[in-house]
Protein backbone atom coordinates (compact mmCIF):
# COMPACT_ATOMS: atom_id res chain seq x y z
CA UNK A 1 0.00 0.00 0.00
CA UNK A 2 1.57 3.80 -0.79
CA UNK A 3 1.98 5.93 1.54
CA UNK A 4 -0.91 8.73 1.31
CA UNK A 5 0.60 11.06 3.80
CA UNK A 6 1.47 14.32 2.15
CA UNK A 7 3.86 16.54 3.78
CA UNK A 8 2.95 20.31 3.36
CA UNK A 9 6.22 22.72 1.57
CA UNK A 10 8.58 24.19 3.93
CA UNK A 11 9.09 27.88 3.72
CA UNK A 12 11.94 30.19 4.21
CA UNK A 13 10.03 31.86 6.96
CA UNK A 14 8.82 28.74 8.66
CA UNK A 15 12.43 28.08 9.24
CA UNK A 16 13.88 29.55 12.73
CA UNK A 17 15.08 32.58 13.45
CA UNK A 18 18.33 30.98 14.45
CA UNK A 19 18.40 29.32 10.88
CA UNK A 20 17.61 32.24 8.87
CA UNK A 21 20.45 34.37 10.48
CA UNK A 22 22.70 31.47 9.61
CA UNK A 23 21.92 31.58 6.47
CA UNK A 24 21.77 35.58 5.84
CA UNK A 25 25.49 35.18 7.58
CA UNK A 26 26.58 32.83 5.19
CA UNK A 27 25.14 34.54 2.11
CA UNK A 28 25.89 38.47 3.10
CA UNK A 29 29.46 38.62 5.85
CA UNK A 30 32.31 39.01 3.34
CA UNK A 31 35.68 38.06 4.95
CA UNK A 32 37.19 40.83 3.40
CA UNK A 33 36.15 44.57 3.51
CA UNK A 34 33.92 45.43 1.15
CA UNK A 35 35.47 48.25 -0.92
CA UNK A 36 33.03 51.18 -1.76
CA UNK A 37 33.19 52.96 -5.26
CA UNK A 38 35.58 56.44 -5.79
CA UNK A 39 33.02 59.31 -5.73
CA UNK A 40 34.81 60.23 -9.00
CA UNK A 41 33.24 56.90 -10.65
CA UNK A 42 29.76 58.11 -9.77
CA UNK A 43 28.60 54.27 -9.73
CA UNK A 44 26.46 53.66 -6.77
CA UNK A 45 26.75 50.95 -3.96
CA UNK A 46 24.48 48.06 -4.48
CA UNK A 47 23.63 46.36 -1.58
CA UNK A 48 22.88 42.41 -2.37
CA UNK A 49 20.00 41.05 -4.08
CA UNK A 50 18.70 39.44 -0.94
CA UNK A 51 18.04 42.88 0.96
CA UNK A 52 15.58 43.75 -1.87
CA UNK A 53 13.60 40.36 -1.74
CA UNK A 54 10.84 41.94 1.21
CA UNK A 55 10.39 44.65 3.65
CA UNK A 56 10.47 40.99 5.92
CA UNK A 57 13.42 39.68 4.80
CA UNK A 58 15.36 43.42 4.70
CA UNK A 59 14.38 44.02 8.70
CA UNK A 60 15.99 40.25 9.24
CA UNK A 61 18.88 40.26 7.01
CA UNK A 62 19.98 44.12 7.06
CA UNK A 63 21.59 44.33 10.54
CA UNK A 64 23.91 41.37 9.60
CA UNK A 65 24.82 42.93 6.45
CA UNK A 66 26.19 46.24 7.67
CA UNK A 67 26.93 44.94 11.20
CA UNK A 68 28.79 42.01 10.31
CA UNK A 69 31.08 43.50 7.29
CA UNK A 70 33.26 46.15 7.19
CA UNK A 71 33.15 48.86 4.88
CA UNK A 72 36.81 50.33 3.55
CA UNK A 73 36.39 54.16 1.27
CA UNK A 74 39.05 54.75 -0.82
CA UNK A 75 39.10 58.57 -0.23
CA UNK A 76 37.04 60.52 1.77
CA UNK A 77 34.91 61.82 -1.01
CA UNK A 78 34.15 58.13 -1.53
CA UNK A 79 33.37 57.55 2.55
CA UNK A 80 30.68 60.98 2.06
CA UNK A 81 29.21 59.81 -0.94
CA UNK A 82 28.17 56.43 0.07
CA UNK A 83 27.03 58.10 3.76
CA UNK A 84 25.08 60.55 1.57
CA UNK A 85 23.35 58.18 -0.39
CA UNK A 86 21.93 55.96 2.60
CA UNK A 87 19.41 56.55 4.95
CA UNK A 88 20.34 57.46 8.51
CA UNK A 89 18.70 54.01 9.61
CA UNK A 90 20.79 51.59 7.18
CA UNK A 91 24.01 53.78 8.28
CA UNK A 92 23.31 53.43 12.11
CA UNK A 93 23.51 49.20 11.23
CA UNK A 94 27.15 50.03 10.11
CA UNK A 95 29.29 48.43 12.85
CA UNK A 96 32.95 48.98 11.13
CA UNK A 97 33.75 52.08 8.48
CA UNK A 98 36.74 52.70 7.41
CA UNK A 99 36.78 56.39 5.48
CA UNK A 100 39.43 56.42 4.28
CA UNK A 101 42.65 54.08 3.09
CA UNK A 102 45.88 56.28 2.53
CA UNK A 103 48.14 55.31 5.60
CA UNK A 104 51.30 57.59 6.52
CA UNK A 105 53.68 57.01 9.95
CA UNK A 106 51.96 57.73 13.03
CA UNK A 107 55.38 59.45 13.78
CA UNK A 108 54.42 62.58 11.26
CA UNK A 109 51.38 62.68 12.94
CA UNK A 110 50.38 66.26 13.60
CA UNK A 111 50.02 67.43 9.79
CA UNK A 112 48.38 64.41 8.74
CA UNK A 113 46.18 63.82 11.92
CA UNK A 114 45.03 67.00 11.73
CA UNK A 115 44.19 66.42 8.05
CA UNK A 116 42.30 62.88 9.40
CA UNK A 117 40.21 65.02 11.86
CA UNK A 118 38.86 67.55 9.30
CA UNK A 119 38.16 64.26 7.09
CA UNK A 120 36.76 63.24 9.37
CA UNK A 121 34.59 66.34 10.67
CA UNK A 122 33.15 65.91 6.85
CA UNK A 123 31.98 62.77 7.18
CA UNK A 124 29.44 63.31 10.32
CA UNK A 125 26.63 61.95 9.26
CA UNK A 126 23.50 61.19 11.50
CA UNK A 127 23.72 57.90 13.19
CA UNK A 128 27.06 57.15 12.38
CA UNK A 129 28.29 55.37 15.29
CA UNK A 130 31.98 56.93 15.72
CA UNK A 131 32.66 53.50 17.78
CA UNK A 132 32.21 52.30 13.84
CA UNK A 133 34.84 54.52 12.25
CA UNK A 134 38.36 52.81 11.91
CA UNK A 135 41.40 54.98 10.89
CA UNK A 136 44.96 53.20 9.38
CA UNK A 137 48.19 53.83 11.38
CA UNK A 138 51.58 52.98 10.43
CA UNK A 139 53.32 51.81 13.76
CA UNK A 140 56.78 52.41 14.15
CA UNK A 141 57.82 49.02 12.83
CA UNK A 142 55.78 49.92 9.68
CA UNK A 143 52.98 47.12 10.24
CA UNK A 144 49.47 48.57 9.34
CA UNK A 145 46.92 48.91 12.12
CA UNK A 146 43.19 49.38 11.67
CA UNK A 147 42.17 51.52 14.72
CA UNK A 148 39.38 53.21 16.43
CA UNK A 149 38.72 55.93 17.02
CA UNK A 150 38.37 55.81 20.47
CA UNK A 151 42.09 53.70 20.47
CA UNK A 152 43.61 56.81 19.14
CA UNK A 153 45.73 58.41 21.66
CA UNK A 154 44.85 62.35 21.95
CA UNK A 155 41.70 62.03 20.08
CA UNK A 156 38.29 62.85 21.61
CA UNK A 157 34.82 62.31 20.36
CA UNK A 158 32.87 65.05 20.98
CA UNK A 159 28.73 64.75 21.31
CA UNK A 160 27.33 67.74 19.58
CA UNK A 161 23.62 66.59 19.85
CA UNK A 162 21.33 63.64 18.99
CA UNK A 163 23.06 61.96 16.71
CA UNK A 164 25.73 63.84 15.66
CA UNK A 165 29.32 64.09 16.87
CA UNK A 166 33.08 65.34 16.19
CA UNK A 167 36.76 64.76 16.53
CA UNK A 168 39.22 66.88 18.05
CA UNK A 169 42.46 67.27 19.85
CA UNK A 170 42.10 66.48 23.53
CA UNK A 171 43.63 69.70 25.53
CA UNK A 172 46.92 69.55 26.09
CA UNK A 173 46.56 71.23 29.45
CA UNK A 174 45.09 67.45 30.47
CA UNK A 175 48.17 66.35 30.51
Amino acid sequence: MANTTTRSPVSFGSLPAELRNEIYHYTLVEETPIQLPYAYENTPFHEPPLLATSAWIRAEAAPIYYGSNTFSAPSPPAAHFFLCKNTAETISLIKTFRPIDLVLPWSAHKRWTDALVWNLNRLVKKNLCPEAVEVPLRGEEGDLEWCRLADIEGLEVVWQGEGFWSVQWKDEEED
